[in-house]
């Protein structure tokens, strides 16, 4: 089985929450799971991702501890990359080609061609991921969080990849916007985290093998801040890959 993602951690912020004063953790009536997914992938990929947390966490949790959660998708769309992606690869190979094997590269259910792979990197590291967090997606993750916390619920917002700029985004404006939420009811446990911050200064996970960050990291320009380093490794796991990116919540990260 792949490296767990900081599932010590994350067992932490699902059950627990530290007090105001930094004392000791409180139990907390329930938690909402929500999985924020990352680039390349539908949305349909997007709740596979998210039933694979949830049996992740069912086999890791006691029962009890189990039933205190819920799980919920908090999906984004991919504002262009995809596209790009697209159209760029039309263009270094043949369309047919393109149109049929598309997205089985990206699902590895076909061997993507090392074209595919160098223009992948390519296309991801140049992308502002800060500037893709659409106004509809975040203002639904927003509606779905406050009244899960009016509830009396904590949220935990597992963010993977593209995820982590819609996360950070909510943290803000959950926080620091109009008519703020109550300290420790809304956290990020980040994933492959293209940005270079976690909201609220939460947990996170890159794998050295992860090849659409590390495409990122040597891209940035001089001036500004690459995404956090990477702090985990896949390799002597004992798994054999199944993402030619590295990239994958699937994949690489459960």
């Amino acid at each position: 089985m792949k490296r767990l993602i900081a599932i010590v951690v994350l067992l932490f912020w699902c059950i627990r929450v530290v007090s105001a004063d930094g004392g000791l953790c409180i139990q907390q009536p329930g938690t909402l799971i929500v999985f924020g997914n990352g680039i390349m992938g539908t949305q349909k990929d997007a709740i596979s991702a998210r039933i694979a947390l949830e049996k992740l966490l069912k086999a890791t949790l006691s029962l009890e501890e189990f039933s205190k959660l819920e799980f919920d998708l908090a999906y984004n769309h991919s504002y262009g990359l995809l596209s790009d992606l697209y159209e760029s690869l039309k263009q270094k190979l043949s369309q047919d080609n393109v149109v049929e094997s598309f997205w089985r590269w990206l699902g590895n259910t076909q061997v993507a061609p090392q074209v595919v792979r160098d223009e992948a990197l390519r296309i991801a590291s140049a992308f502002d991921f800060s500037t893709l967090v659409g106004t509809e997606d975040l203002n639904n993750h927003l509606l779905l969080y406050r009244t899960k916390i009016r509830g009396g619920k904590t949220v935990v917002d597992v963010a993977h990849s593209q995820g982590n700029s819609f996360a950070n985004a909510a943290y803000n404006v959950l926080y620091n916007g109009v008519n703020p939420i109550p300290a420790n009811s809304f956290g990020i446990v980040s994933v492959a985290n293209p940005s270079s911050f976690v909201g609220g200064g939460g947990p996170y996970t890159t794998a050295s093998e992860d090849a659409v960050i590390a495409a990122i990291s040597q891209t940035t320009l001089p001036g500004f801040v690459p995404p956090l380093p990477a702090n985990i490794t896949n390799v002597g796991s004992g798994a054999a890959t199944s993402d030619w990116l590295g990239h994958s919540i699937t994949g690489e990260y459960l």
